[in-house]
């Protein structure tokens, strides 16, 4: 039954994340000096050698990962950042509103994708090789041609040089109030979606493009059918030409839900990119900042955390097909 499709692949999870974590463990233990080898004085080298002594990262690989995880699962405990100021490595991944900003953004990329690639793909569909058909075709390979980084220095120069949007009307560009502030009063709501729209704009043209182009094939082999352009054709109401629609694009869907899982990497890396260019603090930055400076239990807090993340939305994918009876799982 369901609540044991469930179990299993939670319980099927656990070995997986076990291995991720085992070998990204094992890529930076090969991976020569950390921040704490480096030419230290000072109180830095005190805090160094404090650390290298209290959670014992002189220690044999094995005895520090077997360590490492029995302070996960004990304590909740990814172990110390290895760089100034020090802090936990859960803290210092996800911590000053990185966790809600990522998903935040990677849920309204999301909404702002489907929102706008599912009426152009339906329209596509129902009428194929027109002007309006050929003009979405053209914007959605434009969108999938530019990559994120240059659209957010394109917007970017837009609003700051162009509008002048600061100069102007003293309107901020760059950075994002803190969630809890933004429903204060209706001002900081207003400047928390000034702020949140270039960032989903970042994020998710990429993604927007590629379901635009999923949905439209899928949708194009359901219009062709004759039976439902007879169905359209014989609607007279603008009831039953939405009812048409929208099993259409039910049917349809099938085929986007499963791309989910793909999507969700390139969602966090449209993300990071919007936090680099718009000075927001992500987990994808932070991630990313960890593995260059070799900050070894951050960048694995941020692994386990990203890799949870991914397995809990293959999941949710797997659910929709079951729950929308569009697919044949066996729950045994």
């Amino acid at each position: 039954m369901m609540i044991f499709f469930i179990l299993q692949r939670m319980l099927t999870a656990i070995p997986v994340l076990l291995i991720v974590s085992l070998l990204m463990f094992a890529i930076f233990q090969l991976m020569p000096g950390t921040y704490c080898d480096e030419p230290l004085s000072g109180q830095r080298k005190a805090i160094c050698n404090e650390l290298r002594e209290r959670f014992g990262l002189s220690d044999p690989f094995y005895v520090q990962y077997a360590r490492w995880v029995q302070n996960i699962v004990l304590k909740g405990d990814f172990g110390p950042s290895l760089a100034p100021p020090f802090q936990p490595a859960f803290v210092a991944i996800a911590g000053e509103g990185r966790f809600v900003n990522s998903l935040l953004i990677a849920a309204l990329t999301l909404v702002f994708a489907l929102s706008v690639s599912v009426p152009a793909a339906l329209y596509s569909a129902i009428r194929p090789y027109s002007p309006g058909e050929r003009i979405l075709s053209f914007i959605s390979v434009l969108g999938l041609s530019i990559p994120s980084f240059l659209m957010g220095v394109v917007i970017l120069e837009l609003l700051v040089d162009w509008f002048q949007v600061g100069k102007r009307w003293g309107l901020p560009v760059t950075g994002l109030p803190d969630l809890g502030t933004a429903f204060a009063s209706l001002g900081h709501f207003g400047d928390f979606l000034w702020r949140l729209w270039p960032i989903v704009l970042i994020a998710g043209t990429w993604q927007t493009a590629e379901a635009y182009r999923q949905m439209r094939g899928a949708l194009l082999e359901i219009c062709a059918d004759p039976v439902w352009r007879g169905h359209l054709r014989q609607a007279r109401t603008p009831s039953e030409r939405r009812a048409l629609y929208v099993q259409a694009v039910s049917n349809a869907f099938a085929a986007l839900a499963s791309w989910f899982g793909l999507w969700l990497p390139l969602i966090f890396e449209g993300t990071m990119i919007a936090g680099i260019v718009l000075s927001v603090p992500v987990m994808e930055f932070a991630l990313w900042t960890a593995v260059r400076r070799e900050d070894v239990y951050v960048a694995l807090a941020g692994l386990v955390i990203f890799s949870s993340l991914l397995i809990a939305a293959n999941l949710l994918v797997d659910l929709l097909w079951v729950v929308g009876s569009q697919s044949r799982i066996r729950y045994d």
